[in-house]
């Protein structure tokens, strides 16, 4: 079963990572909203016991002096709208990749094949805006679409499942005839539909 640690500043300081999020949703979106407060998440996907998961908290996830961290429980951040933005299976994780090794030599024990921690993003965001507006700022400021998966919470969502992003199964290419001879914007729209990333 896995586990999920969650870290972020303690909400008595300043966070500079939210304050620079909130100046970006504001120049480039044309969105402004009242804070915003960053947060990290790990998902480790290895039988630990709760010391265990206690120690890699306070010994590789978290500063006590300046952090708060919660294990398997939401971190307590007020928000009117929470964007949590992940890798895809497949993707390298290279935080996550790190944050294993870490584990590892912490606790002296090994992952063995298809175990690893996986890493998250947590954007709690307080302010007057719609479901849309926050889509919008998901999509188009906090995730990448090609290599990330991203999900929208409103304060009263449960968000206690612990999904791993690991490749579970073999998939078979498909082969799509795509006509080309349109329009630009038509061109545009098979770009953003089929997340080719075509400019």
């Amino acid at each position: 079963m896995a586990n999920r640690i969650e870290v972020a500043l303690r909400l008595e300081l300043p966070d500079p990572a939210g304050q620079k999020v909130m100046r970006r949703i504001a120049t480039d979106l044309g969105i402004h909203v009242d804070t915003v407060r960053v947060a990290d998440g790990f998902l480790i996907d290895r039988d630990l016991s709760i010391p265990e998961l206690e120690m890699v908290m306070e010994e590789v996830f978290r500063d006590p002096v300046v952090q708060q961290g919660t294990i398997d429980s939401p971190i307590d951040m007020p928000f009117d709208w929470l964007i949590e933005v992940g890798f895809r299976p497949g993707v390298t994780d290279n935080v996550g990749r790190t944050a294993r090794e870490a584990v590892e030599r912490t606790l002296g024990v090994k992952f063995n094949s298809g175990q690893g921690v996986y890493t998250r993003k947590l954007y709690f965001i307080k302010g007057d805006i719609t479901k849309h507006d926050a889509d919008r700022i998901a999509r188009d400021l906090l995730a990448n679409d090609l290599i990330q998966t991203r999900r929208v919470y409103t304060p009263g969502e449960d968000r206690s499942a612990v999904l791993v992003p690991k490749v579970t199964s073999e998939t078979q290419a498909e082969i799509q005839n795509i006509t080309l001879n349109v329009s630009d914007d038509e061109l545009l729209k098979i770009s953003k539909d089929g997340m080719l990333a075509l400019s």
